[in-house]
């Protein structure tokens, strides 16, 4: 799950909702299990008890990887909603013949929304939503390179570079 998937995932209990993730592992994974998320290897074992037969009204694609929409979709029920955060960043192959099958209703999301931002710090604000556990470390600027490293091999959630640290 990608950090905004983290973020949405501290957002879900607020709404009355049950949530759930399938992710990679490493710190991340840790991070979202102590914030209360029902994790599964396999997303359709997981939905017999989590969704009625028809599957889920609502899924959010946070991760841009591949596989994660076409679990999304087929977790998805008939006239379901995918709002899709993560970026891709490449072509890819995928079942998206669902959509029109399902009656999907597919929203895309962009991190940069005015209204998100205010919706955000006031939801931070009130304590509904933790910052200081997204942060693994603070490192002086110096250390970059290590910043970077550990993030590329998802030994953490945040790294901070802080000048003068």
């Amino acid at each position: 799950m990608a950090d905004t998937g983290i973020d949405i995932q501290q957002q879900m209990p607020h709404t009355g909702q049950k949530m759930m993730h399938q992710q990679d592992r490493g710190k991340k994974q840790q991070h979202t299990r102590r914030q209360g998320a029902q994790e599964r290897e396999d997303l359709r074992e997981v939905l017999k008890g989590f969704a009625d037969a028809d599957g889920v009204d609502l899924a959010f694609e946070c991760s841009g990887a591949p596989p994660a929409l076409g679990a999304c979709l087929e977790a998805l029920r008939r006239q379901g909603t995918l709002v899709q955060v993560g970026l891709f960043g490449r072509r890819f192959e995928n079942d998206y013949e669902q959509v029109a099958m399902k009656e999907l209703t597919v929203l895309g999301s962009y991190g940069h929304v005015y209204s998100s931002w205010r919706r955000a710090i006031a939801l931070i604000a009130a304590g509904k939503i933790q910052t200081r556990p997204l942060i693994t470390a603070i490192l002086p600027l110096a250390r970059w390179e290590e910043a970077f490293r550990r993030s590329e091999a998802k030994d953490g959630v945040k790294f901070l570079l802080a000048p003068g640290a």
